[in-house]
């Protein structure tokens, strides 16, 4: 993944990221599998930027709630 410049203002839609959505306990599971991003988080010059929020469910879906994960990687 390339790291975001630390002056990017705005939308990150062409940056390289990964974006999860769907429950909880499935992000969880995804997010346990990224254990090689954690070497942006100890090299010295990026991190790792992690945004978890939940969404709003569709009418008429009894799936219970909804997340959206995103993550970047950014200089620092």
């Amino acid at each position: 993944m390339r790291p975001i410049v630390n002056y990017h203002k705005g939308t990150r839609f062409r940056s390289d990221g990964i974006r999860l959505t769907g429950s909880f306990q499935f992000i969880q599971s995804v997010l346990s599998r990224f254990k090689d991003l954690m070497a942006y988080e100890s090299s010295p010059g990026t991190k790792v930027d992690v945004e978890l929020r939940q969404i709003n469910d569709m009418p008429g879906m009894e799936t219970g709630p909804s997340y959206v994960c995103y993550i970047y990687i950014e200089q620092k």
